[in-house]
């Protein structure tokens, strides 16, 4: 209203201001709109304009008939009706930009949303630099960026830890056994979170991914370090009973501390996306602990001939 310049009805302006939410009650605009027609020797039919209205409403201000019975609260704003408009239009509007607001009764985040937003961009004229913002254009990017910066985060992950791994080990199909053990539990997690009818926030998404990675894999390399060097002088069962008993201790220790601590505190802590990171950490810890233990086992089992040295191997049992 205040950029179209268009003058209104006093009953236009009043169905304006109740969709704004402005509790304003029909007859003070109309004596508003009568005592604007006396004094600008119009007739009481008079349309005004939103800038019009704040000008006068500035001018009654300094009015002694108004001053008279007014109190200061009531002055006071009257008077910063036109400053408080000229502040929000320089928000709107600058010389080099103009700011148009899109309201809808569509959901922040939903297909819907992203396909009303699909709609908009072919209206933006080629001649005119033009950008959407908002979160549901925020939302509707990182959706699109989500999976290219997923497999970046995700490659660069395993090939980092797969170079530490091979480097200690010695042996490059030892990173491919430990690696998809703790990948599993991160995509457990986002299983569970689907089934339970819950969302993960994107970013906690990567970060839990970031951690599991790095720290729980350390539970993987200990059980196995463990396992390799108890085959040197055990065969395949007593070795993992030699590799529980050296290893279950540190991964119980550190793995429950890694679960329990952020679970409690995501209990005291309100802000949703934090609270979405540290569930997540917590359950991936859970479900890389747990595959540690009864996973793993069984798949150095599997590939023992090319898991131990070939020395063991090469030893009459």
């Amino acid at each position: 209203m205040a950029f179209s310049g268009q003058r209104y009805s006093s009953a236009q302006f009043h169905r304006a201001l109740k969709r704004a939410g402005v509790s304003v009650q029909k007859e003070e605009l109309d004596l508003l709109y009568l005592y604007h027609g006396y004094r600008s020797a119009r007739d009481t039919s008079t349309r005004l304009s939103l800038l019009e209205i704040a000008d006068f409403l500035d001018e009654l201000s300094g009015n002694p008939l108004i001053t008279a019975y007014a109190d200061s609260a009531q002055l006071a704003r009257l008077t910063g009706i036109r400053k408080q408009l000229d502040t929000e239009l320089g928000a709107l509007r600058s010389d080099p930009w103009s700011l148009a607001v899109i309201a809808t009764d569509l959901p922040v985040e939903s297909e819907e949303t992203f396909r009303f937003i699909d709609q908009i961009h072919p209206i933006k004229s080629g001649k005119v630099e033009s950008y959407l913002i908002g979160f549901s254009q925020m939302y509707k990017e990182i959706k699109e960026g989500f999976p290219r910066e997923l497999l970046v985060l995700t490659l660069l992950t395993i090939a980092a830890i797969f170079l530490i791994i091979a480097l200690t080990f010695r042996s490059a199909l030892i990173p491919l056994l430990l690696i998809p053990t703790v990948l599993m539990a991160v995509w457990l997690n986002v299983a569970v979170s689907g089934l339970g009818d819950r969302t993960m926030l994107f970013l906690a998404y990567l970060i839990v991914q970031g951690i599991l990675m790095g720290a729980a894999i350390d539970y993987s390399i200990l059980f196995t370090h463990y396992y390799r060097d108890a085959r040197l002088s055990h065969d395949r069962i007593p070795a993992l009973a030699t590799a529980y008993k050296g290893a279950i201790h540190t991964i119980l220790t550190s793995g429950l501390i890694l679960v329990l601590a952020p679970w409690i505190m995501s209990l005291v802590i309100s802000d949703p996306m934090i609270i979405s990171i540290l569930r997540s950490i917590s359950a991936g810890a859970l479900a890389a602990i747990l595959l540690v233990l009864f996973a793993l086992p069984a798949t150095l089992v599997l590939t023992d001939r090319w898991v131990v040295p070939r020395t063991v191997h090469s030893q009459k049992p």
